[in-house]
């Protein structure tokens, strides 16, 4: 078996990560507790950080 010579993305991991946690988030405050609400203020600027982050350095894993 040979490795795959593509680079990952880092950045867009933890993006993806952030918006499954927002995702989450947003389903719970709608459907059962409105408490729910108080991660999207973290949640949602993070993905903004680090849009940003990855946007300005294009930091790569290999």
């Amino acid at each position: 078996m040979s490795r795959n010579p593509r680079e990952v993305s880092a950045g867009g991991s933890i993006i993806v990560l952030f918006v499954l946690l927002t995702a989450i988030a947003l389903k719970n405050a709608l459907t059962t507790d409105e408490r729910w609400y108080w991660c999207l203020l973290i949640t949602i600027p993070a993905i903004v950080l680090v849009a940003f982050f990855v946007r300005s350095k294009r930091i790569h894993i290999k």
